[in-house]
């Protein structure tokens, strides 16, 4: 075989890693489950089971969780993931779980995203005034959840529940 020069060495090296390079990289895939609790029994016991919540009724509570998964072979960064709360429920207040991811919410459609203490709307008054007044949970439209990285197979969850209006 014939001796090759540093260069065309650095050249052969670049062309067969070059495929690879281009290949690698994060792919984050996220899934979603509704639960619900229930109580069943068991050796003349009650309970508490996790069930899916293929039907619900009002005052139920729903557990929403966000399953994440880097499949790619590089670190995935500044990750976000953004999450409606569904039509007809309304969120419980401290119950979204991070996992070490930074939670924000939304009042707006999604639009913005800040924290609880932080959200605030104005209210026009009859006298033509407005008053700026505090967000509660009934107002959430969407969750955020920042997660800084998401290592190659890393997996992990996000979660809220709801209660059914």
């Amino acid at each position: 075989m014939k001796n090759l020069s540093p260069l065309s060495t650095l050249m052969l090296f670049v062309l067969l890693c070059a495929p690879s390079l281009a290949l690698a990289k994060p792919d984050v895939v996220i899934s979603m489950k509704a639960e619900k609790e229930t109580v069943v029994i068991e050796d003349d016991k009650e309970v508490i089971k996790i069930v899916p919540a293929t039907e619900i009724t009002p005052g139920e509570t729903i557990i929403y969780t966000l399953t994440y998964t880097n499949s790619g072979d590089e670190a995935a960064t500044n990750v976000v993931v953004d999450n409606p709360v569904p039509q007809g429920t309304i969120y419980l207040p401290n119950t979204v779980t991070t996992a070490g991811a930074e939670a924000t919410f939304s009042i707006d459609g999604g639009k913005t995203f800040k924290q609880p203490a932080l959200l605030t709307y104005r209210v026009k008054k009859t006298d033509g005034t407005t008053d700026e007044r505090a967000a509660t949970p009934e107002d959430y439209t969407h969750i955020r959840w920042n997660i800084t990285t998401i290592a190659p197979a890393q997996s992990g969850e996000l979660s809220y529940r709801a209660k059914v209006k």
